[in-house]
């Protein structure tokens, strides 16, 4: 049976997706180291004569069945990052030794000896020192890097990542780490803060164009673009309006109804970083109040005419028509026919033009009205009776305002 390898001559490596990848940085990054005096392990034995951390992945047999052990790893720690920053990149730099052994190793080429550092899970690797069978258990440490950007960010107060131990090919591998000489350096750069818009003013009337403008910070003032989107409901189909570094002059679509609600949002990039969206802000697809005072304005003028128009009328309806008639000039009775009567009219209220007159006479109904020139002078011509003739005589304007009656007496001839 196999049994746990002593820490001499052991290293070890670790967790998921090992990709030896180097992540540029920004203009404004900036970085952290965790020694790895701060790094606590778990899974691994601990040699206080070596300051070394020491564990093994090996076969345990039981006749003709075996069991594959693989202890799992984990590190562990706390950290705490800047405000409103975004990891980019973190990297573990491990400083140990890896051995492995294989019975059969005159079987196989030594050059395919390469100890797998870790078995599943999150980190994976492998070692370059190899030893075949029978050659000496030799400890030769060297620096080991890991990505292990995936367990890290800004709102991180801590981290853990684990992953087996594993021996591919090989009956036993031993893993040595050394706390002392490893660390974790975390990249991050600065992140905008929420932006906070400024305009429009929520609950405010905008129509046709509406100004875009919003403020946010970032930590070693970099330039901030703000990105915008609308929707119609404040929850769902955000349509992007554009992206700007000052306030943004937006041309409503004509396709958004009058009188509806707009939502608005804006978040900032910065670094590459882009954060959060600010608080929805809601304005009305209508007129600006500078507008709608201008509306009301004309409105009032409108009805200050109406005013004035009514205060003429008024006028007009209590000053009358005033009227004169007489026998025409030279005009004589000759015989009891039609007779030319001379009028002379004003309308002190208005125009002459439009003005009419009727005559009746009495005991019978009026004429029909008739027309006048707007000279202030006409003439009518009347049927004239034997004897006694008593005929009224009225003109009205053109608001139908009539004047007082002008009685007219003539004797017909006998």
């Amino acid at each position: 049976m196999k049994r746990f390898c002593p820490l001499k001559g052991f290293i070890f490596s670790m967790l998921i997706a090992l990709i030896l990848m180097a992540i540029p940085l920004t203009t404004q990054a900036a970085s952290t180291t965790i020694p790895g005096s701060s790094i606590s392990v778990l899974g691994m034995s601990y040699d206080s004569s070596t300051n070394r951390y020491g564990a093994s992945a090996y076969y345990e047999t039981y006749g003709d069945d075996y069991i594959f052990i693989r202890p799992t790893i984990t590190f562990s720690g706390n950290c705490s990052l800047p405000a409103n920053t975004s990891v980019t990149s973190a990297y573990f730099y491990i400083y140990g030794g890896i051995n492995v052994h294989n019975h059969f190793a005159y079987e196989y080429n030594p050059a395919t000896f390469m100890g797998h550092a870790f078995y599943s899970g999150r980190f994976a690797g492998s070692c370059n020192t190899w030893w075949p069978a029978g050659s000496g258990q030799q400890y030769i440490p060297s620096f080991y890097t890991f990505n292990v950007t995936p367990y890290f960010s800004s709102t991180s107060q801590g981290f853990s990542f684990s992953s087996q131990l594993n021996a591919t090919d090989y009956d036993y591998a031993g893993f040595n780490y050394e706390a002392g000489a490893s660390y974790i350096v975390i990249n991050y750069v600065y992140v905008p803060s929420t932006p906070i818009i400024s305009s429009p003013v929520a609950g405010s009337n905008n129509k046709t164009t509406v100004s875009l403008s919003a403020s946010s910070t970032c930590t070693e003032n970099p330039t901030i673009t703000y990105n915008w989107q609308y929707s119609l409901d404040g929850l769902t189909n955000w349509q992007t309006i554009a992206s700007s570094t000052t306030a943004y002059n937006w041309t409503i679509p004509t396709s958004i109804p009058i009188n509806s609600s707009i939502y608005v949002r804006a978040s900032a990039t910065a670094n590459g970083q882009t954060s959060a969206y600010s608080s929805v802000v809601r304005f009305n697809n209508a007129d600006d109040p500078a507008v709608s005072a201008k509306l009301a304005a004309e409105s009032a003028e409108a009805k200050a005419e109406e005013a004035r128009q009514a205060t003429d009328k008024v006028l007009q309806l209590v000053s009358r028509p005033t009227l004169c008639v007489y026998l025409a000039n030279g005009a004589t009775l000759t015989t009891n026919a039609l007779t030319v009567v001379d009028m002379v009219y004003s309308n002190d209220a208005g125009t002459l033009e439009g003005m009419e007159y009727s005559y009746r006479r009495a005991g019978q109904g009026w004429s029909d009205w008739a027309a006048l020139p707007d000279s202030g002078q006409g003439q009518a011509t009347v049927p004239i009776t034997a004897g006694f003739n008593r005929i009224e005589f009225c003109v009205r304007n053109e608001l139908g305002i009539v004047s007082r009656p002008i009685i007219f007496s003539i004797w017909g001839l006998v």
